[in-house]
């Protein structure tokens, strides 16, 4: 993918083998509290309509005579930063017809009148609200939330529902946003970087990035918190702090500690010792952190946690990292084919603002030989059941 840094950060992937033409705008901010519940409020206005298409109707009438284009306008976390992500997309041949309309929706947007946005803050607050429903994902946000208090690492991205009801203004705040951000624009599909570049300036000519800077997550040093809602399996959350080292180490740890059938946690927690109904890791390197998740039996809370803590200490052999380097080379080498994914990797690695492309990924997972990494638990928490 050719980054061209200008008045804004511009992706160009020119490849013939997608099947449609991708646009996305990303305009990124701090994530804190004063931004996150509006920017994700706006994710919902921004999709219902603009000066142009003041209706969901008219808009849905537009992208359908645009050989059926896609729109999706989300409020993304990564670390601690808020991204309003515009997308649209379509087959090939609408290219300047899916900028045309993008330009409308970002360029000139229906906020003026506050009453526009109240159906959607209580689309918003029935969202979160109900966040706990869903119990595996409510467990992910909490762990975080208690890992990283009081930063933009541990805020939830669907906002604070105490904060939306005062919402006003939004017109305002999206024009600081527009204004204020650094801004990242992905063009994906059978189109040449000076045919890009060319749409880019027509469509957005008052476009320009501001630089961000990447905050360094700093966890707490221990904490073990259990919590109750209805149902009756439990949901497990342990945190773990990667500290020093390449993040590429780290990604190759991960791969081998938790992910598919083959992994470290699946095999001894799991297999050998039926602790639990499911167990993964997930890395997130801009936190540089690990989520162990598992739904266990209440009563195997503590056998279960003190097998995750020798796992992490355990020596790492070299099978087990040649069958991880493997697996990640396998998972990156495909990240191609899919344009959303290719852009969320670009995403990532444009905050850490080192360079690393996918080939330069592989490269390092393949270099990748001795693991010495000090991972240490930060956050144990559990969601049980309802307390008898």
């Amino acid at each position: 993918m050719k980054l061209i840094k200008d008045k804004v950060n511009l992706y160009i992937e020119e490849n013939k083998k997608f099947k449609g033409f991708y646009l996305c705008i990303c305009l990124h901010q701090p994530l804190d509290e004063s931004t996150v519940t509006k920017n994700r409020l706006l994710s919902l206005v921004l999709a219902s309509g603009c000066d142009m298409y003041k209706t969901q109707t008219e808009l849905n009438t537009a992208l359908a005579e645009c050989d059926g284009a896609q729109l999706s306008i989300q409020s993304v976390k990564k670390g601690d930063r808020i991204i309003l992500q515009f997308l649209i997309a379509a087959p090939k041949g609408s290219e300047e017809e899916q900028f045309r309309i993008l330009s409308e929706i970002i360029n000139h947007p229906y906020l003026r009148a506050d009453e526009f946005a109240v159906s959607r803050k209580k689309h918003l607050k029935n969202i979160i609200e109900n966040k706990i429903a869903d119990k595996k994902h409510y467990a992910f946000d909490r762990c975080m939330e208690i890992m990283f208090e009081k930063t933009g690492f541990g805020l939830d991205g669907d906002g604070i529902l105490k904060d939306l009801c005062g919402i006003r203004d939004l017109y305002g705040y999206y024009k600081n946003v527009y204004e204020n951000s650094q801004a990242d624009i992905f063009i994906l599909g059978d189109i040449s970087a000076e045919r890009a570049e060319e749409l880019v300036i027509k469509y957005f000519p008052n476009l320009k990035t501001n630089s961000l800077q990447r905050g360094k997550a700093n966890p707490v040093s221990y904490k073990s918190v259990v919590e109750h809602s209805q149902g009756s399996q439990a949901k497990l959350c342990v945190g773990v702090d990667m500290g020093e080292g390449d993040r590429f180490d780290k990604i190759v740890f991960n791969e081998l500690l938790g992910v598919g059938p083959s992994s470290r946690l699946f095999r001894n927690i799991r297999e050998e010792n039926g602790l639990c109904y499911y167990i993964s890791s997930t890395y997130l390197s801009l936190a540089n952190a690990v989520i162990i998740q598992a739904g266990i039996d209440e009563n195997n809370f503590d056998k279960t946690v003190k097998l995750i803590e020798e796992q992490l200490k355990m020596p790492v052999n070299d099978r087990e990292i040649k069958d991880a380097k493997r697996s990640v080379v396998s998972t990156l080498k495909i990240i191609g084919d899919y344009p959303t994914a290719l852009m969320d990797f670009y995403l990532t690695q444009g905050i850490f603002d080192d360079g690393i492309t996918v080939e330069k990924a592989i490269e390092k997972v393949k270099a990748v030989d001795k693991l010495t990494l000090s991972p240490k638990i930060s956050v144990v928490y559990l969601l049980g059941g309802e307390e008898n």
